[in-house]
């Protein structure tokens, strides 16, 4: 049978994928990274406003609370939505998506009190920000197959392009123009609005082609149930979670986030205590985001001459590096360096873990990012080879990919729950001096990538291997 299948899909020519429906679906969810891990990537310039301005009474430690809240929600409701997405579609997850991060946004122009920060851009954003993420990269996950790798980039890019625009956007109207912080956020939510307008209006679920069809009716044919391909598509799962290699993979990844955020959070606040205007300092978060940008690309080419595992460690293992270095950057030439190579290596982070398809892609990003990661293709191959023969596993697989299955929540909620201490944690350091700061996040960046190191030794002993 197996036989029979694979010749019908030589013979088959694949679908048109660059279609004007699945392109308008694809501005959709970059429009959808831009407005939410682009926004979570530009927190460094709200961490510097809100301790000079309107919290000033509070500690860096507390007003971190809130940027490592809004990355933790993300993350943490990425799981809920990726089982509705499912179930009930893009478009009614993107609809209360677009509610939340709009209502949040108007909110926040209220705010007055860290508790209210906590609420509006902590958890009402962070929860509206997750449910229009998930079914935006699941969509584009499903209408593109084999220009996914292209696909993905695009889509990715929306959100270093959105760590570009919004610090420029926001020190144009709070230093520039002198609008108030209030009517700042109000004009931050009517740019949102007609793109949260245009994402439900465009991302829509892929339709069941024929060839689909042609194709799960060959194997069913075959005298083989629906329930025993699903059968089939569930032990590549459960055999990956109990796979060591896996474990310590999660694992180096979620000690990695731990130190990963700090420099993007703080590198205004630096820039200032050394003497930096205020605008430039809000810069520095542009050219951080356009450099990880860079960096996403680029490593994602390098990892396919060069193997997934391998440019994960030297990625992570090179921000642990750079970020202990960060206090010997004291002018204004040696912090945009600093921000330029940070911004490059952490380009593909660990909060971005996904199956990396041919190409440029990255994570979300998160950041957030977040966010290009490049591990995950070797161990995903079992799962692949066990599910590619059937329609629902290939889209479950596609899924995958992102945020949606078992494997990617579980490693999804670890990253999140690393994001919500992480930055405090690094707050918290900050009166003891920025040299501490630096030496904690290098520290948990190169025992991250000491555990990626591991994991990528269990898969091939030789040093110079592809893997």
């Amino acid at each position: 049978m197996s036989a029979t299948v694979d010749n019908t899909e030589a013979n088959a020519s694949p679908p048109k994928e660059f279609t004007l429906r699945s392109t308008i679906a694809l501005i959709g969810a970059f429009m959808a990274l831009f407005c939410t891990l682009g926004f979570q990537n530009a927190f460094g310039v709200f961490q510097a406003f809100y301790h000079a301005t309107i919290l000033r009474d509070h500690s860096e430690f507390d007003i971190a609370w809130i940027g490592s809240l809004l990355t933790f929600m993300i993350f943490f409701f990425a799981a809920p939505a990726g089982v509705l997405v499912d179930r009930v579609g893009p478009t009614p997850l993107l609809t209360f998506g677009a509610i939340a991060t709009i209502l949040a946004t108007f909110m926040i122009s209220l705010c007055k009190e860290l508790y209210q920060f906590l609420l509006a851009q902590g958890i009402l954003l962070g929860i509206g920000n997750a449910f229009l993420l998930c079914p935006a990269m699941a969509t584009v996950t499903r209408l593109f197959d084999h220009h996914r790798g292209a696909a993905n980039g695009i889509m990715i890019a929306g959100s270093s392009i959105g760590g570009i625009i919004w610090p420029i956007m926001l020190d144009q109207l709070l230093n520039k123009d002198g609008v108030s912080f209030g009517w700042t956020f109000r004009i931050v939510g009517f740019v949102v609005l007609p793109l949260c307008l245009f994402m439900v209006a465009t991302i829509r679920p892929a339709p069941k082609t024929l060839h689909d069809s042609d194709r799960e009716g060959i194997e069913l044919s075959h005298g083989e149930s629906e329930s025993d391909h699903k059968a089939q598509g569930a032990e590549g799962p459960a055999a990956i979670i109990k796979n060591p290699t896996f474990l310590i993979l999660c694992a180096g990844l979620s000690v990695a986030t731990f130190g990963l955020f700090s420099p993007l959070f703080f590198i205004s606040t630096y820039a200032t205590d050394q003497g930096l205007s205020v605008s430039l300092a809000f810069y520095l978060v542009s050219m951080l985001n356009g450099a990880s940008m860079v960096g996403r690309v680029s490593t994602g080419f390098l990892a396919d001459r060069y193997g997934n595992f391998n440019l994960c460690f030297l990625t992570i293992a090179s921000s642990g590096l750079i970020a202990m270095c960060w206090t010997k950057a004291t002018n204004t030439v040696g912090i945009i360096f600093f921000a330029l190579a940070y911004g490059y290596t952490s380009g593909v982070s660990p909060s971005d873990l996904k199956k990396n398809p041919p190409g440029p892609n990255t994570a979300v990003a998160g950041h957030v990012q977040s966010p290009n990661p490049v591990c995950r293709p070797a161990l995903d191959a079992r799962v692949e080879g066990g599910c590619r023969r059937h329609s629902l596993c290939r889209a479950s697989n596609s899924v995958s990919i992102v945020f949606f299955s078992r494997i990617a929540r579980s490693c999804r909620l670890t990253h999140s729950y690393s994001g919500l201490v992480g930055t405090p944690i690094s707050g918290r350091l900050l009166k003891h001096g920025y040299l501490a700061l630096s030496m904690y996040s290098g520290a948990a960046l190169l025992a991250g990538a000491g555990l990626v190191l591991i994991a990528r030794l269990r898969q091939n002993t030789k040093l110079m291997a592809k893997v």
